[in-house]
């Protein structure tokens, strides 16, 4: 199973999604079909789970297509999960225009948007057609 990071702001505008991969090695295939602009990242070859240093490389991601500064700030809303509490994404962040904002500890499935919104449909979406196809 994969990872995938998705970042859409409130009127529907995307930034291409970031893809961690259970992989030693990325090969061009792994991201045959994706949107323009996505980054695939990996963790290692038995976890797909995002950690520190790969968050940092995601908030680069945000950073490179919102054009995001300390004068041109966004805010990042995102569920509570430990690999964005280091001190490198929040100084990454801080100094780079980045506003984060994490939900409580489990309430992510209920509170964020992109869950409550945009995922939750997916993913209903996806096992519904997994189970008649």
């Amino acid at each position: 199973m994969n990872t995938v990071c998705m970042i859409i702001n409130s009127v529907g505008n995307t930034v291409p999604p970031v893809f961690i991969f259970p992989r030693v090695r990325l090969h061009d295939r792994l991201m045959f079909g994706a949107p323009p602009g996505s980054l695939g990242l990996l963790n290692s070859s038995h976890s797909s789970w995002i950690t520190g240093p790969l968050f940092l490389k995601v908030l680069e991601h945000v950073k490179k297509h919102t054009r995001s500064s300390k004068e041109d700030r966004i805010i990042l809303l995102m569920n509570n999960h430990k690999s964005h509490h280091t001190l490198d994404s929040i100084l990454y962040a801080r100094e780079n225009g980045v506003k984060l904002v994490t939900f409580p500890p489990h309430c992510s499935h209920r509170l964020q948007p992109l869950d409550v919104g945009v995922m939750g449909a997916l993913k209903e979406n996806y096992a519904w057609h997994n189970m008649i196809g």
